[in-house]
């Protein structure tokens, strides 16, 4: 699993790109092969910037939309996950 640190807007994002076996709300699976993403956040302006993040990532690197799969509250904030389909 990789992990950067990226800063912007005075927030900082933790990114934790990895694969994985998840699931969408709708019950929809996921392909086993579609890289996963998750991004921890705080406030409303840090979940864009983790929106955003994950758009610019799945397209830069597969060519392909990010798509939320869930999101998590963890202490201190939230984790939300988006899956490249």
């Amino acid at each position: 699993m990789r992990v950067l640190t990226l800063a912007a807007c005075a927030a900082t994002l933790l990114l934790t790109a990895a694969c994985g076996s998840s699931y969408r709300d709708d019950g929809d699976p996921v392909p086993s092969d579609a890289p996963v993403i998750s991004y921890r956040y705080v406030d409303t302006d840090e979940r864009a910037l983790a929106e955003e993040y994950a758009d610019n990532y799945c397209e830069e690197a597969y060519g392909e939309d990010a798509v939320e799969l869930d999101t998590d509250r963890e202490p201190g904030g939230y984790e939300i996950t988006f899956a490249c389909r």
